[in-house]
């Protein structure tokens, strides 16, 4: 039995101390924001700001901005660890940042309604989104972070600007038409970033008012999934060729 079997056998090892403790650091990081917002401490910062029933809005976006940055230092970085092993090890710790999503909307069920459909649906997102971003960290190191950033924060303020430029506009039919071009326009762009979808599936429209689509999310998703697999298993491919070249000149 080789030693990725043995860590499949016990779960636990697939955290390593690193991994343990930057999700120790994510939990106590919501504990915090559900501090800030619920205000039992009136001495925080800002403190009362943000109403109660906006807590599973928060703790969702404060979740998913945690994964996205985080995603880099949770993934293992030894190229030279099975490809199998890797997937393994970043499935798990969705799997864990699934279960912290679910806790959250669990304990914001109690101030605000939540639908158990929604939350099933929001902790699902989650953790395929936290899955995704270690599988993109790994694949594309150098352009991460900024990827990242237009994905879930860049895209939403390009569609706002859109929308308040068309609105400026005096063309009649430049806005405020389902039918219009620039309405289908900043709705993709609304329902593609993971940030306003999510917080769109726990409010029950998007942000413009629209139903929430799910197709494009799903298959942003699954695209950086896949491509970065793909990416992974053509990096492995060639690091496993150039060492058996080494082996047979040696």
């Amino acid at each position: 039995m080789d030693a990725a079997i043995d860590v499949s056998v016990n779960p636990a090892r697939l955290l390593s101390r690193k991994q343990a403790a930057l999700l120790a650091a994510l939990i106590l990081a919501l504990a915090a924001v559900a501090l800030w917002v619920l205000q039992p401490l009136a001495f925080l910062p800002w403190s009362g700001t943000v109403h109660p029933s906006l807590l599973p809005q928060v703790l969702t976006g404060a979740l998913l901005g945690g994964v996205a940055l985080l995603a880099p230092f949770l993934i293992e970085s030894s190229s030279a660890q099975a490809l199998s092993s890797r997937i393994g090890r970043a499935a798990y710790i969705a799997l864990w940042i699934g279960v912290m999503e679910l806790f959250a909307l669990l304990v914001s069920s109690r101030l605000v309604p939540l639908e158990t459909l929604v939350i099933l649906a929001v902790t699902a997102c989650l953790g395929a989104l936290a899955f995704g971003f270690q599988m993109a960290a790994a694949a594309f190191p150098g352009v991460y972070t900024g990827g990242v950033f237009l994905w879930l924060i860049g895209l939403p303020v390009l569609a706002y600007f859109t929308a308040e430029i068309a609105m400026m506009i005096p063309a009649h039919a430049a806005w405020g038409s389902e039918n219009s071009g620039v309405y289908a326009i900043v709705r993709s762009m609304l329902n593609l970033s993971p940030s306003t979808f999510v917080i769109a599936l726990l409010n029950g429209v998007q942000a413009d008012g629209s139903e929430v689509s799910w197709w494009l999310p799903l298959a942003g998703i699954a695209t950086m999934v896949a491509v970065s697999i793909l990416v992974l298993a053509r990096q492995k491919l060639r690091i496993e060729q150039s060492s058996e070249v080494h082996s047979v000149q040696s």
